[in-house]
């Protein structure tokens, strides 16, 4: 999270340079409709908490993971309809989405606009949030909270004054003065909301996810197999596997063969083409079978390997939140 007061605007057609620019998102773009892809995002940065106005031009999913260390909620302003939905669930203007252990999976329609509130789970940053954050380390992925039609209003108008009240380079004082008003707004809603419907927790499997996620986080070997990863983090394979697939309706294998995909294509986007190949690059990640490698990374980004690696511009954008 940002340790200063920033505002900015990013717009671009190219979704490999949206893919690098929201780092450290690691989210990859679907195009689901012929034509250009095309995004517009207006930002301000705090300490502890950022705020975002999306807005998208074409159908389009969104599929990986947040920010390591921060809760995303989501609350969408204006272009729903039957494509949008956030984990398989239709969205609604009074749902506020989340999620927490990092995966992420939307879809959303051509004109959707939405706000989107990071905070940092770090008491450094946001120690104002802490009692929020055992509400949503309890809940399941997708399950969204439910606002009042006065709740979602008062939301989005805090949201979009802060976005329209940043400065283009505000002084430590003014960003602390935002800080606080977006605080002192944004909290008293959510945990309102998080009030009316208790967490159902499941404690045991949210601790493995979060063990999972940790050690993924600090380890350095991208091709450990799910008894290995649970053997070296000190988890309990059915335990593991039983939260995986209650949250992300997959097996644990898959989610790290989904996760080195990504991996696969971070290392594709940001390689010379010239002294980089597919091959290598695959082999690094422990994609040994190329044919099947090229059919599940086509399946996953919508082209080839190949193409990936010939896309240059990307060298040059500065991400977002860094």
């Amino acid at each position: 999270m940002s340790e200063r007061a920033g505002t900015g605007f990013f717009s671009t057609e190219e979704p490999s340079l949206y893919e690098a620019a929201i780092r450290p998102w690691n989210l990859t773009v679907e195009p689901l409709e012929a034509g250009p892809f095309g995004c517009d995002i207006a930002f301000l940065k705090l300490d502890g908490i950022a705020i975002y106005r999306d807005q998208y031009h074409t159908d389009m999913r969104l599929r990986g993971t947040t920010p390591p260390d921060a809760l995303a909620l989501a609350l969408p302003l204006a272009g729903l309809c039957d494509k949008s939905a956030f984990w398989g669930r239709t969205l609604c203007k009074r749902n506020l989405h989340h999620s927490f252990y990092r995966e992420l999976d939307s879809t959303t329609a051509a004109g959707h606009d939405q706000i989107v509130i990071l905070i940092g789970t770090d008491e450094r940053y946001a120690p104002e949030f802490a009692d929020l954050w055992d509400h949503f380390d309890a809940c399941k992925n997708g399950r969204p909270i439910h606002l009042t039609d006065r709740q979602a209003g008062a939301l989005r108008r805090v949201c979009l004054d802060a976005l329209h009240t940043g400065e283009e380079e505000p002084d430590r004082a003014f960003g602390d003065m935002l800080r606080a008003d977006a605080i002192g707004a944004i909290k008293p809603l959510v945990l309102d909301a998080c009030r009316q419907e208790p967490a159902r927790p499941d404690r045991r499997g949210n601790s493995a996810i979060a063990r999972m996620y940790d050690f993924l986080e600090a380890s350095d070997e991208p091709r450990l197999t799910v008894a290995g990863l649970c053997r070296m983090a000190g988890i309990h394979e059915r335990t593991l596997e039983r939260a995986v697939r209650a949250k992300f309706d997959c097996t644990v294998h898959a989610l790290l063969r989904r996760r080195r995909l990504h991996e696969a294509r971070r290392m594709l986007l940001f390689a010379d083409a010239c002294s980089n190949n597919v091959t290598r690059i695959s082999h690094e990640l422990g994609f040994y079978d190329g044919g099947r490698f090229a059919r599940d990374y086509a399946a996953l980004f919508g082209e080839l390997p190949s193409q990936t690696l010939r896309q240059n511009a990307i060298e040059t954008v500065t991400p977002l939140l860094v």
